[in-house]
């Protein structure tokens, strides 16, 4: 292992074997591919479907992936990086107020006509 002293010292103490990768070459790295992977399925299950909005739901697809335990390591990535779990934002915890009006249910109405049409 090349670098500092303490820090192989760390990777010692911590059983991390570190590997030297290409740069911009991402199937050299195992654990980014796949990261990608599981990021790319989560934004299709939410985007439009002329795949327009990807973009408005990486925040929300990067949050689950940081806050969802893996396999691999038995902890969430954000408990790694940081410690401890990560709590959800109090909104989250409760659950959402009914707002359901007469405009609101038009358009629901509408919309299944339609998908059913």
């Amino acid at each position: 292992m090349h670098g500092q002293p303490h820090i192989r010292f760390t990777c010692k103490i911590l059983k991390i074997k570190k590997i030297q990768s290409t740069a911009f070459r991402p199937e050299s790295q195992g654990s980014t591919e796949r990261s990608h992977r599981v990021l790319a399925e989560y934004l299709r299950h939410y985007m439009s479907d002329d795949q327009t909005n990807w973009d408005s739901w990486v925040p929300f697809a990067t949050y689950v992936y940081n806050t969802t335990e893996h396999s691999a390591t038995g902890f969430t990535p954000f408990e790694l990086l940081y410690g401890s779990p990560s709590t959800l934002p109090s909104a989250l915890k409760r659950p959402p107020e009914l707002q359901y009006n007469y405009v609101d249910y038009a358009s629901e109405l509408k919309g299944r006509l339609q998908t059913v049409r």
